[in-house]
């Protein structure tokens, strides 16, 4: 569950999927996102690719971060053997913004914690 990306009133899935093409030994990964409704889909509504070309490590709701009334999408993308990023996915919009690039060995996790300064 990824909250409400798309504004509708109802609660909205995001995936992390990928294709695998066995003549070039390669994996592409991007995010699925479906939309809530009273009827379920069978076919993502949004597709994201990781920013970097690289692949997608978590994925997690973190409400309405910037106050446009969407909810919002954290992730993170590996984008090199050594260092990871964390982005922001904007609901409604769909583009994502570079918050830290973080360099670790070890998978960054996260979590949305709510409105910590009751700011809305």
């Amino acid at each position: 569950a990824c909250g409400d990306v798309n504004g509708d009133g109802y609660s909205d899935l995001a995936t992390i999927a990928y294709t695998y093409s066995l003549s070039r030994d390669y994996a592409s990964e991007f995010m699925e996102i479906y939309c809530g409704g009273p009827q379920a889909d069978t076919l993502p509504d949004i597709t994201v690719n990781p920013p970097d070309s690289m692949s997608f490590l978590y994925l997690r709701p973190l409400g309405d971060v910037n106050g446009d009334g969407f909810d919002d999408i954290g992730f993170t993308s590996k984008y090199s053997r050594s260092s990871n990023r964390f982005y922001i996915l904007f609901g409604g919009s769909f583009t994502h913004k570079l918050i830290r690039a973080m360099i670790s060995n070890y998978d960054p996790f996260f979590n949305g914690i709510g409105d910590i300064n009751a700011d809305g």
